[in-house]
């Protein structure tokens, strides 16, 4: 019996699809972004199957690519028997016999097993780097493509609904911010603040985090801030002695 096909999300191959799908691995191939929708096709015959598609050769409609809840409804409407929303399922499925190297399934018993559901799109939301570098990397998908040169094949980056922030993470994350610009300057109270703000949340949260690299920060700061006081002093007083030598220099000529 095959196992339940997730219509909407998105699945990724393993090594048994070299039995099905050879030409995949040519080295010349490069029709291909290893990310999979499936599409079921119900004939007037009464034939009833389901295809995967690789999404190079996917041709999403345009109304769908700006907006993701639409995308994610689209594709599940793939799953019904004789889902016309746009154009007729088949039309999906047959799209990879316009591509050399065509990267289409049928799904048997057998099959299936080259396939591994990566999410179900419906409880994802899409994300950016920024946000996505504090959760755990179970709960981000990166470069996910849905189409054929989805943003020049970086795809986009999704993050599960239900994902919760891992405060360790993101607090090691803004610290690095803060000491990564780091010189006589010294280090920008926007960043300390921001760290100040995810440590309140942390222990309000009761989540663990780094608390010496936390107090490190803080007295590295307190330091930098005391040099860079006494660096702006001696800058302004050699500053002034150079206009003095100079306005001199000027008086003699």
């Amino acid at each position: 019996m095959i196992k339940k096909i997730v219509f909407g999300g998105i699945y990724k191959h393993n090594s048994n699809l070299e039995k099905y799908l050879p030409r995949y691995y040519e080295s010349l191939n490069d029709q291909k972004q290893g990310y999979w929708f499936p599409v079921r096709v119900v004939k007037e015959d009464g034939s009833d199957n389901i295809y995967m598609v690789d999404t190079y050769q996917f041709e999403m409609p345009y109304e769908y690519q700006k907006d993701y809840d639409k995308m994610v409804e689209f594709l599940k409407s793939l799953g019904e028997a004789n889902n016309n929303s746009h154009y007729p399922n088949s039309y999906y499925a047959n799209m990879p016999f316009d591509y050399y190297y065509s990267a289409r399934v049928l799904i048997t018993e057998s099959s299936i097993e080259a396939f591994d559901l990566l999410v179900n799109l419906e409880d994802c939301i899409v994300v950016r780097e920024e946000e996505a570098r504090y959760y755990d990397k179970e709960d981000i998908f990166r470069y996910v493509c849905f189409w054929n040169y989805h943003n020049s094949r970086n795809g986009v980056i999704l993050k599960k609904k239900l994902a919760k922030i891992n405060y360790e993470l993101k607090i090691k994350n803004l610290i690095n911010d803060a000491l990564s610009g780091r010189g006589i300057n010294a280090i920008y109270d926007y960043d300390v603040n921001n760290v100040l703000e995810c440590v309140k949340d942390a222990n309000e949260s009761n989540s663990y985090y780094d608390r010496g690299r936390v107090e490190y920060l803080l007295k590295l700061k307190k330091y930098l801030d005391r040099v860079s006081k006494n660096y702006y002093k001696y800058e302004k007083k050699i500053s002034e002695e150079l206009w003095l030598w100079q306005q001199k220099r000027c008086l003699k000529h």
